[in-house]
């Protein structure tokens, strides 16, 4: 098992556990990474974190170099859609080749997506949350959204703690509730009258791309900048998001009924995998108490979202399943017909119902989907065998029959774009 980012650092004697141990109680307050967090507090150095990280991720770091040298015809490899949704940055493409800078080059799903939009193999370099939004502004000029890292709230927080803590390490770490309330403070513009003025960088500037800024993790944790945030911005940074960080909510009315033929309406226009998924959540919402998404790959099965009793896109998107492992999964994958009835007892079930948090359920029902006869994911459902009889099955196979007929338009518009 990888060391954890903390235990990396204190070895390499970038920081002591005392500090790391502070920054852990931050994180259980505010969120966020806690590479991010040390970085913020004044605490280590951003490239021993770089270091770190790379060293745990088993990843490249993105250099400034490549990012001043992208060019157009590199940028339109990637949809803007797609840049935002997943807060990547196309590189360099080189036959059919395609390096992004990505903040997480561990998110197999965002992988998972960028090679099936672009028909590419992707190499993932690690960058700066902060890089990554300066260069979606500076490239595709899509600016901040409320709730995401700008560099005023960043330099606020970072300054304003900083002047408790000390980046000397002369005077012991305040505790976490000063920490926090400091750094809400400051993000809400109501730093202390002693506290240094904030002197932040425009978002796009070239400073984001030195070669020590082009890498690493985000700048600052994005959930300490959220908290702070309005009630307003809070509630919509918490809705389900589409592509272009709407929430569902603004693309698909509540009044709207929850029909096969809305379902067709907005699968005939969607422009990215992701909102194939969020149609099939919005129609099923009501019918199960915990349902999700998952991909297959060739060796493995991957999370795409999920929802219901406990269950957030967030926790689906952490399971990760081996082809060997033979799952639920891999028993509709290899025959492709649903499932229905007590899950099998096995490891690899045992794993799923860990991963997914919840307790052993009661019953599932798994139903696969894909192209062309071939599977390529399934739907998966939790429910007592009573709920789970009185679902109208033909609706959720047309439903996905749906799906795969849109997921093939997009594959198809992909070939026409490469042609």
């Amino acid at each position: 098992m990888p060391k954890k980012i903390g235990e990396l650092l204190i070895e390499k004697g970038a920081t002591v556990e005392t500090v790391v141990t502070q920054a852990l109680e931050y994180q259980k307050l505010m969120g966020g990474r806690l590479g991010s967090i040390l970085i913020e507090l004044g605490a280590c150095d951003e490239k021993a974190v770089v270091e770190a990280l790379c060293e745990q991720k088993r990843a490249k770091p993105c250099k400034g170099s490549q990012l001043r040298n992208v060019d157009k015809k590199t940028l339109d490899v990637i949809p803007v859609k797609i840049a935002t949704r997943y807060k990547v940055l196309p590189l360099d493409e080189e036959s059919r080749r395609l390096s992004v800078a990505i903040a997480d080059p561990g998110d197999l799903l965002a992988l998972d997506e960028l090679a099936f939009v672009t028909g590419c193999n992707i190499e993932p370099l690690l960058a700066s949350e902060r890089t990554i939004l300066g260069g979606l502004e500076a490239f595709y000029g899509v600016k901040p959204k409320a709730g995401e890292v700008d560099s005023a709230r960043i330099d606020g927080i970072r300054k304003t703690v900083n002047r408790l803590t000390g980046r000397d390490g002369s005077v012991p770490p305040p505790s976490f509730a000063e920490v926090a309330q400091a750094a809400q403070e400051a993000a809400q513009g109501s730093q202390p009258a002693d506290a240094p003025p904030v002197e932040s960088k425009p978002a796009g500037a070239s400073a984001f791309w030195s070669d020590e800024e082009a890498a690493g993790e985000a700048a600052a944790p994005a959930a300490a900048a959220a908290a702070a945030a309005a009630p307003a911005a809070a509630a919509a940074a918490a809705s389900p998001l589409t592509a272009d960080g709407t929430s569902t909510e603004e693309l698909i009315e509540d009044e709207v009924p929850r029909t096969l033929e809305e379902a067709a309406r907005q699968l005939s226009r969607v422009e990215i995998r992701d909102e194939i998924a969020d149609t099939i959540m919005w129609v099923t919402e009501d019918l199960f108490a915990r349902s999700g998404l998952f991909i297959f790959q060739k060796n493995r099965t991957i999370g795409w979202t999920g929802q219901g009793n406990g269950l957030t896109p967030e926790m689906v998107r952490k399971v990760v399943m081996p082809i060997e492992d033979v799952s639920i999964f891999t028993l509709v994958r290899d025959n492709p017909k649903h499932y229905q009835g007590i899950l099998p007892e096995n490891p690899a079930n045992a794993t799923i119902v860990e991963q997914l948090g919840g307790e052993r359920p009661p019953a599932v029902l798994v139903v696969p989907f894909g192209l062309k006869g071939r599977a390529i994911g399934c739907y998966y459902a939790e429910g007592t065998p009573e709920e789970l009889a009185e679902v109208d099955l033909n609706l959720l196979f047309k439903l996905l029959q749906k799906a795969g007929l849109a997921l093939e338009m997009l594959l198809l518009r992909t070939k026409i774009a490469m042609i």
